[in-house]
C-alpha cells in the first residue's frame, strides 16, 4: 500500500494543511487524559503539524512518533498511523470560486491576472488563456497553457506552483491515489 512521503507533504506544511479522520478513533484514545469524543470521531478535522521522514523519531511528552503529527484546535497533539487523510482541492477547482483564509476568489483569475473568463478555453488536461494582453490588466501578449493533469503542472508565470500549494491544491495526484480526500467531498 502506497503511503505519503515527505516529498509530497513538505511543501504544504507552512500553510496549515488539514486532515480528516476517515475512521473512528475513539476506542484507540478513550483512556488518554486528553480524550474527547468529538475530536476522535470519524470526520473530525485536524491540522498537520509536523512530519518526520524515514527512521527519524521525535520525542514528545512521554512518547515518541514517526510519521505525521496532527494538532487539534485545543492543542492536543497525536500521531495517527492510519485513518486520517489530507484534505486537498482537485485541480478542477481552479475555475471555481474557493475560500482561502476568509477570502473568496477564482484561483485561475488570481494566477493569471485575467478576470475575463471568456478568454479561457477548458480541455481535459489543460486550461488555455487566449491572448492575455486583452485581459483587463494587460499582463501579457501571448497564450498561456496551464496543464491540470496531476504531476504535470506547468505554467509559465512565476510562483504559480507555490500558490497552488498554499491554496491546498493537489499537485501530486494524491486524491487520485486515495492518499488524500477532495475538500468538496466533505460535509460543510
Amino acid at each position: 500500500m502506497k503511503q505519503l512521503t515527505i516529498k509530497e507533504v513538505a511543501p504544504y506544511l507552512p500553510y496549515g494543511l488539514k486532515g480528516v479522520l476517515i475512521t473512528d478513533k475513539r476506542d484507540d484514545f478513550i483512556n488518554e487524559e486528553y480524550f474527547g469524543d468529538e475530536k476522535f470521531s470519524k470526520g473530525a478535522i485536524w491540522e498537520l503539524w509536523s512530519f518526520v521522514k524515514d527512521n527519524g523519531v521525535i520525542y514528545i511528552g512521554e512518547g515518541e512518533f514517526e510519521g505525521s503529527l496532527w494538532k487539534y484546535r485545543d492543542n492536543t497533539f497525536v500521531n495517527f498511523h492510519t485513518g486520517i487523510k489530507l484534505i486537498l482541492r482537485n485541480l478542477s477547482d481552479l475555475t471555481k470560486e474557493i475560500e482561502h483564509n476568509g477570502k473568496k476568489f477564482i484561483p485561475i483569475t488570481k494566477l493569471t491576472g485575467c478576470t475575463d473568463l471568456s478568454r479561457f478555453e477548458f480541455y481535459d488536461d489543460y486550461i488555455l488563456l487566449k491572448d492575455a494582453m486583452y485581459c483587463t490588466d494587460g499582463k501579457g501578449s501571448r497564450d498561456y497553457k496551464i496543464y491540470t493533469a496531476p504531476r504535470t503542472i506547468s505554467f509559465n508565470l512565476q510562483g504559480v506552483v507555490g500558490l497552488l500549494i498554499e491554496w491546498h491544491f493537489d499537485i501530486f495526484g494524491l486524491i487520485e491515489q486515495n492518499l488524500a480526500v477532495d475538500i468538496n467531498s466533505l460535509n460543510k
